[in-house]
């Protein structure tokens, strides 16, 4: 196992803060900021990695149709999809 951790979140979501009654994420340009990929490559990274924080409807949707996360550990920020997956 490696130590460094995949975060990928959608575009959309970049620079913004989610709150809600119990979490607050930040969005940050230092974490999640980065290169914009193509869903193909996007695909080949989740398929590779195992240390991921992920956020957004797009890049969770993409996760459970690959079948790398399940719905029941999606935890939701409003109406934001979060997921960490980190492989012990």
């Amino acid at each position: 196992m490696n130590g460094r951790v995949v975060a990928i979140c959608d575009s959309g979501l970049l620079g913004q803060t989610l709150e809600c009654e119990n979490y607050k994420i930040e969005v940050s340009k230092t974490f999640y900021g980065g290169e914009l990929m193509s869903e193909d490559k996007v695909v080949l990274l989740l398929k590779k990695e195992r240390n991921l924080n992920l956020i957004g409807k797009n890049i969770i949707e993409l996760c459970l149709e690959l079948g790398i996360i399940a719905q029941e550990h999606i935890l939701m920020v409003n109406d934001t999809p979060h997921m960490q997956l980190i492989e012990l």
